[in-house]
C-alpha cells in the first residue's frame, strides 16, 4: 500500500472502463499517468495532444500542478506482466512519493 487515495469511481469499477472528461473533472485527480502508443492509435494520432490541450483537462489539478505523466514506462511494455507492473509502481514512487 502506497498510502495514496483512490477515487470511489475507481474502487467500485468491476473492469477497465472509459471515463469521460466530465467524469475525470469531477474526480479532479492530483496526478494522472497516461500511456499512449502511436501504433495503437493510428486512427487518432493527435488524440494525446488534443487531450493535453483540452480546456477541461487543462483545468484539472494534475494538469495545473504539472503532475500529468505520459509513458512513464514504454507503451510496448504496458500490460499485465509482473515486470511492467513493478516498473509502473517504481514510476509512481519516483514521481509522487519522493
Amino acid at each position: 500500500d502506497l498510502g495514496l487515495k483512490v477515487p470511489e469511481v475507481v474502487t467500485q469499477a468491476k473492469a477497465q472502463a472509459e471515463l469521460t472528461l466530465e467524469t475525470l473533472a469531477e474526480m479532479n485527480p492530483d496526478a494522472i499517468f497516461l500511456q499512449f502508443d502511436d501504433s495503437e492509435n493510428s486512427d487518432a494520432p493527435k488524440a494525446l495532444s488534443e487531450l493535453l490541450e483540452n480546456p477541461i483537462f487543462k483545468g484539472l489539478e494534475a494538469s495545473k500542478n504539472n503532475k500529468v505523466f505520459v509513458n512513464t514506462i514504454d507503451p510496448l511494455a504496458q500490460g499485465g506482466t509482473a515486470w511492467s507492473k513493478v516498473r509502473f509502481l517504481d514510476a509512481v514512487v519516483d514521481n509522487l512519493l519522493k
